[in-house]
């Protein structure tokens, strides 16, 4: 009988076993998978709303159109993964890394992204809306039709990044380091809100 294992990531050990055939055959809202190595692996289409995923790797993953609404996404790492289409919405993403990834009609508003690291990544047609982006950083990334409005971006870092089409109403830039930043068509009115 085939079945799915997911390992942590440090010690190897099974947190969670299923005899179903597939990850989209199970329910991962709510679950605890703290520390959980999803590494070289086809999570579409997967629902993890309210799932603690603290310190998870998600490397070399393709998780298109998947949900980690309202999930505990501290510190976890998403590099070289596909996140087209997924929903971060009212999740805690405090000190993740989006390194090397396609960050394509996602949502991460109301978020918390503090500290959150983008690097070497796309970032299309993303939702910013009202999220703390207190200290991220946005390095050597490119920024298309994306949408900061209401959003805290105080001693956040924009650097070697090219910013086309993307609006910043009602956004706090107190504080915010722009270094050798493209600005294209950039959408401004009342920044510095949250003075």
């Amino acid at each position: 009988m085939t079945t799915i294992k997911i390992r942590n990531r440090y010690t190897n050990s099974i947190i969670f076993e299923s005899n179903k055939k597939n990850l989209k055959d199970i329910d991962f809202r709510n679950m605890d998978l703290k520390e959980a190595d999803f590494s070289n692996t086809n999570i579409e289409n997967i629902d993890f709303s309210f799932a603690n995923l603290k310190d998870s790797d998600f490397r070399n993953s393709s998780c298109v159109n998947s949900i980690f609404n309202n999930s505990n996404l501290k510190e976890v790492y998403f590099n070289n993964s596909n996140l087209k289409g997924s929903y971060f919405i009212d999740s805690n993403l405090d000190g993740a890394y989006f390194l090397n990834s396609n960050i394509i009609k996602s949502d991460f508003s109301r978020s918390n992204c503090r500290k959150t690291i983008f690097r070497n990544s796309k970032i299309e047609d993303v939702y910013f809306i009202k999220t703390s982006l207190i200290k991220a950083c946005f390095y050597n990334v490119y920024i298309y039709n994306t949408d900061f409005s209401i959003s805290n971006c105080n001693k956040t870092i924009f650097i070697n990044s090219e910013i086309e089409d993307t609006c910043f109403n009602f956004t706090n830039t107190s504080k915010t380091i722009f270094t050798n930043i493209d600005f294209i068509n950039i959408y401004s009115c009342e920044s510095r809100l949250y003075k």
